[in-house]
């Protein structure tokens, strides 16, 4: 009897340890992964930002060479060594008080860049770029451009500040130098935008140029009435030139938050009236015509 109890107990025991062991493994098993994906993501976000500062020196170096003839014509020389590297190059962004200080890219389609570097290497940062369809050139009526929303705050993240009066006041003037010219834009709207159907109506602010004056104008008015800001200091009239900024918004599935500004007219002062909150803004899933 004692010798079947006994037996009992070690059996019992053995099961009990086997369970334990197997629980311990796949424990460490998941602190190993977690370890292993928190490193991956370290050592992508240093290397990105370590990619970006040697891209902010070429930006900086203005070529002094006499053998311009395969460039762009009319690229400013700012641009060459950038030019060298990434032929795709476009311009530069930059916003006060944010980390945005990016080269701007273009490619034949809108999915290149948002896995791959400036280097044209894969990256799940991707790259600041322009929408396909717009020309710096002979500049379109609206330059649009697309970036990641990233954890930790790089690319465009911080464009989803915008919809706090006090980021405005410290931000309300954005840089864009195409490869052409040097210019500065002011911001006038800052919205969230909705794009997949099911979730409902779609504000089309994709639009990179306007049938006609009306077209133009209505676009303005809806989108001042989407934003979550008020800015009328900011006027917008035909003739101006827009600049978007797109990145994916978290509030719920295929959100977009937006940033619209307009260039700075030729001998405008770049000062800007304080924003006040547009607490009467439509939603994002909101037609203007409900």
């Amino acid at each position: 009897m004692f010798k079947k109890l006994w037996n009992f107990i070690i059996t019992k025991s053995s099961k009990l340890n086997n369970k334990v062991i197997y629980i311990s493994i796949a424990a460490s098993m998941l602190f190993v992964i977690s370890i292993i994906g928190i490193s991956v993501h370290y050592i992508s976000k240093l290397h990105n930002m370590n990619l970006n500062k040697k891209l902010v020196q070429k930006y900086k170096h203005h070529s002094s060479s006499n053998k311009t003839n395969h460039y762009p014509l009319g690229m400013l020389p700012e641009f060459y060594k950038l030019y060298d590297t990434n032929s795709d190059i476009k311009g530069w962004i930059s916003i006060p008080q944010t980390v945005i200080n990016y080269p701007v890219v273009q490619s034949t389609n809108n999915d290149y860049y948002l896995h791959n570097n400036f280097n044209k290497a894969d990256d799940y940062y991707g790259c600041i770029f322009l929408d396909y369809r717009d020309n710096v050139n002979a500049q379109s009526q609206n330059l649009i451009i697309y970036g990641h929303n990233m954890k930790d705050g790089q690319m465009l993240t911080s464009i989803v500040n915008y919809q706090q009066t006090d980021f405005y006041k410290a931000s309300s003037l954005i840089t864009f130098n195409t490869i052409y010219g040097h210019y500065s834009w002011k911001v006038f709207a800052a919205f969230v935008a909705n794009a997949d159907p099911k979730n409902g109506y779609i504000f089309n602010y994709l639009v990179t140029n306007f049938p006609s004056n009306r077209a133009f104008n209505n676009f303005i008015k809806e989108v001042r009435a989407r934003s979550l800001i008020n800015v009328p200091s900011v006027d917008v009239v035909p003739g101006d030139t827009l600049l978007t900024l797109s990145t994916c918004y978290y509030s719920f599935n295929d959100a977009r938050f937006v940033v619209m500004a307009r260039r700075v007219r030729p001998n405008e002062s770049t000062n800007v009236e304080p924003a006040t909150r547009n607490k009467n803004a439509l939603s994002s899933t909101e037609s203007m015509h409900d």
